[in-house]
């Protein structure tokens, strides 16, 4: 028996982003922006950042981290 094709096309080598665009997505990601947030801009999805930031060594950080994170800023900020 033949395996289903997937409907998914593979991904091409145009779909990373380029130098300026990755340091840029690092940046505000250690700056507390959620991948959530920061994946949904180029319409793509958390997972697909996620694969990215590990690909490229960053540190996915936890809720936890991320609730510190957004903690701090309020503290720094509290008319925001």
């Amino acid at each position: 028996m033949l395996p289903k094709p997937s409907k998914v096309p593979p991904r091409s080598e145009a779909d990373e982003p380029t130098g300026k665009v990755r340091q840029r997505l690092i940046k505000r990601y250690e700056n507390g922006v959620s991948r959530y947030a920061l994946a949904r801009e180029p319409g793509h999805t958390d997972q697909w950042l996620r694969v990215r930031f590990a690909r490229w060594g960053v540190q996915i950080r936890g809720r936890s981290e991320a609730q510190r994170i957004r903690w701090a800023q309020h503290s720094e900020n509290p008319a925001a």
